[in-house]
């Protein structure tokens, strides 16, 4: 360790109580680590460090603390060399003091409570006055984040709220919070599930405008309170028209209480209708043959295919000769039947014998490629003798369940 500069060796006073790190500041600028009850020097700089704390025992008994990050010039008041004359002031005995002090920091007490109050110094701190060998100095100091700037001349910044009002009575704006709302799916089909319905929420208290609305498969519902329903309009020729591999939306505009929209979409599922045969004005399914008649030799009728779903469909042509005759039809459903007078089994009929007659009949949905899905109808001429020893056929078109097809190979 340096040696200390001690001008005033014999006058050294135990005057130093150490909490923390403390030193001696050396004339080159070195810093000495002092210790509690460690002699102090006139002329000596005493330093605090971070988290130093140091208290000074005065020559009139005042205790003085000396803060973190402080310097103390040590002078003649301060050590007791030049103490000041007896007239301005009483000095109080020391010694006693400072055994007191060692004696509380050997036994971990505190000083604040277990001396006495100081005094005030030499003038009791009067104004301007005060002990003039102390010297502190703020090593540094950093106030964040709040920072304060003072110039001369310096025009101080102001931020201002403003508060308008009628008459002195201070109105306050009230900001609404912003409204979101779900968004509505449903699905229908034709023929199979014609409405749908679902709930839509919203927040901010907003409510939902009651509204009905039609689209062009069907028409939307809804009231205040997000409840929707959608109903298919399954009778319709545009839902009817729709086929199996069909697939459309309707998508309908839903407004809130606050001016706001979302949506509610619907998807429409299309369905095969199975076609009506025979059903249309002048159709003709029964005919009537006698044998070795000639005018009546043929019997002829017209079966329509009504398709409803693109109104496409058509009968298959073909031509089927039995032991009694020959049935034919067209594409357009154009059917005849022709008896075979020369045939055995039409002539070994007896007086008053009816034969029934089937015959398979298949129609066909066009399709763009010119493909055709085939079904299957059923012809019935009726074959009889008449009292004459003549035959007839009486042709009617029969279709399971009230006419309508069953889809077949064909």
């Amino acid at each position: 360790m340096a040696e200390q500069s001690t001008p005033h060796a014999d006058n050294a006073k135990t005057l130093l109580v150490v909490e923390g790190r403390a030193f001696i500041r050396q004339p080159d600028g070195s810093l000495l680590p002092v210790a509690n009850g460690e002699a102090l020097h006139e002329g000596q700089v005493l330093v605090t460090g971070a988290d130093g704390k140091v208290t000074l025992l005065l020559p009139n008994g005042q205790l003085v603390e000396l803060g973190p990050d402080r310097s103390v010039l040590i002078d003649g008041d301060l050590s007791g060399l030049n103490p000041t004359d007896a007239t301005e002031a009483r000095i109080a005995d020391a010694g006693q003091s400072v055994d007191q002090i060692l004696a509380a920091l050997d036994q971990g007490k505190d000083l604040s409570t277990e001396l006495e109050a100081t005094a005030a110094g030499l003038t009791a701190g009067g104004q301007e006055e005060g002990h003039g060998f102390v010297q502190l100095l703020r090593i540094a100091e950093e106030l964040d984040p709040v920072r304060f700037n003072f110039g001369a001349g310096g025009t101080a910044e102001r931020e201002f709220r403003q508060v308008t009002g009628t008459d002195g009575t201070a109105t306050t704006e009230t900001v609404a919070d912003k409204v979101t709302a779900t968004t509505g799916t449903g699905s229908v089909q034709e023929d199979v599930k014609t409405s749908d319905s679902g709930q839509l929420t919203a927040t901010g208290g907003a409510t939902f405008v009651a509204d009905s609305q039609n689209g062009v498969y069907g028409s939307l519902s809804i009231d205040t309170d997000g409840k929707w329903t959608y109903t298919l309009k399954n009778g319709d020729s545009a839902v009817q028209a729709l086929t199996d591999a069909d697939r459309k939306t309707e998508t309908f505009t839903v407004t809130l209480s606050d001016g706001s929209k979302t949506t509610v979409t619907v998807n429409v599922a299309g369905k095969d209708d199975v076609p009506q045969i025979g059903q249309a004005t002048g159709d003709k399914g029964s005919g009537t043959v006698k044998e070795d008649t000639a005018a009546q030799t043929i019997a002829s009728g017209k079966l329509t295919v009504v398709d409803a779903d693109a109104n496409q469909s058509e009968m298959t042509p073909s031509s089927k000769t039995n032991a009694y005759g020959t049935f034919s039809i067209d594409k357009d459903g154009n059917w005849t039947f022709t008896i075979d007078n020369s045939s055995p089994t039409v002539q070994a009929l007896a007086e008053g014998q009816k034969v029934t007659q089937t015959f398979a009949l298949h129609h066909r949905q066009q399709q763009p490629d010119g493909a055709g899905a085939g079904r299957r109808a059923e012809g019935h001429p009726d074959l009889r003798r008449d009292s004459q020893g003549r035959h007839q056929v009486d042709g009617h078109h029969r279709h399971p369940r009230h006419q309508r097809c069953t889809r077949c190979r064909g």
